[in-house]
């Protein structure tokens, strides 16, 4: 899902903030048995996915369950790189890996 959020454009002149003053991200979340946010992950690695903005560091984003422990999340492409996959498997050390990925199966999006 996309999440949009306000960048430091006019306050940082060295921020790698679009010109329009916000990034676009494309994002996957997770959310508590009552409705609550507990965690959300920005995708690093972008295919072809000109709509949306590169976070400026990797991100490495976990959040922890009582019935299964520690779940990190991760987008697709992501899956294939060292930066942010096995950062976060050494570094955070989930039980699970939620990802999100588009399946060619379900024919042409475009």
């Amino acid at each position: 899902m996309p999440d949009r959020q306000p960048c430091p454009l006019f306050t940082d002149p060295t921020s790698s903030c679009p010109s329009d003053g916000r990034w676009q991200f494309n994002t996957n979340i997770a959310f508590r048995s009552d409705g609550l946010l507990v965690a959300r992950y920005h995708k690093y690695n972008l295919f072809h996915e000109e709509s949306f903005d590169t976070p400026p560091q990797p991100e490495i984003i976990t959040f922890d369950t009582p019935f299964a422990g520690k779940f990190g999340l991760l987008i697709c492409f992501d899956i294939l790189f060292y930066k942010p996959t096995i950062a976060l498997v050494e570094k955070a050390k989930p039980l699970t890996i939620v990802y999100l990925a588009l399946c060619p199966c379900a024919g042409s999006l475009f």
